[in-house]
């Protein structure tokens, strides 16, 4: 037996975390990233009581779903992805917060939609003082024009925290995707920053 003041035993009780209102925007919400990782890290959160209720994510991809359709088609996804902690009632809570915009990431009348929907999701009674976050699981090729876009129109302003997360291996053509971001965020009035996981 080991005895040291460093091993004793601790009774304080850790903080309970949950993380604050938020609207996310996932760019390729339909593909296989957001599938098999991304929605069900979400769920699981979620599951965990880690989020508050004031939370809406907005899926953004060419599949022409509904609203409706779009949460039977990620409810699939999380039974399939998540089978050994899948619960029906937890995950019918969880895909009432999801909405899907149908629309090509490269093209400006998607953006022109987005501020609609987002404007809509950010009405009085909902969450206007929620973070935002665009998360991109598209290809990296696509990162700087989606950049480029969301500063074009406008889609932080009013927002008091908006991010932009970006997980995707960049390999050897990091310089080449990363360079045009950062020339685009820098020269943004927009209080934004990017995460590369």
């Amino acid at each position: 037996e080991i005895k040291s003041r460093f091993l004793e035993s601790c009774d304080e009780n850790a903080p309970e975390y949950k993380i604050g209102s938020f609207l996310m925007v996932i760019f390729g919400g339909t593909g296989d990233l957001s599938q098999r990782k991304l929605l069900p890290a979400l769920y699981h959160l979620y599951r965990d009581e880690k989020f508050k209720d004031g939370f809406s994510i907005l899926s953004v991809g060419l599949s022409r779903f509904s609203d409706e359709a779009y949460r039977g088609f990620v409810e699939s996804a999380l039974n399939r992805f998540s089978s050994d902690n899948f619960d029906q009632k937890n995950c019918s809570d969880f895909v009432r917060h999801l909405h899907h915009l149908s629309g090509s990431a490269e093209k400006d009348e998607t953006y022109q939609e987005l501020c609609k929907r987002l404007e809509k999701l950010s009405q009085p009674g909902s969450h206007r003082e929620a973070n935002l976050i665009f998360y991109l699981a598209v290809p990296p090729r696509l990162f700087p024009m989606v950049v480029e876009k969301l500063k074009k129109f406008d889609l932080c302003r009013g927002i008091p925290s908006s991010k932009i997360i970006v997980e995707k291996p960049f390999g050897s053509s990091m310089p080449k995707v990363w360079h045009p971001m950062h020339s685009t965020l820098c020269s943004s009035p927009l209080t934004t920053s990017v995460s590369k996981a």
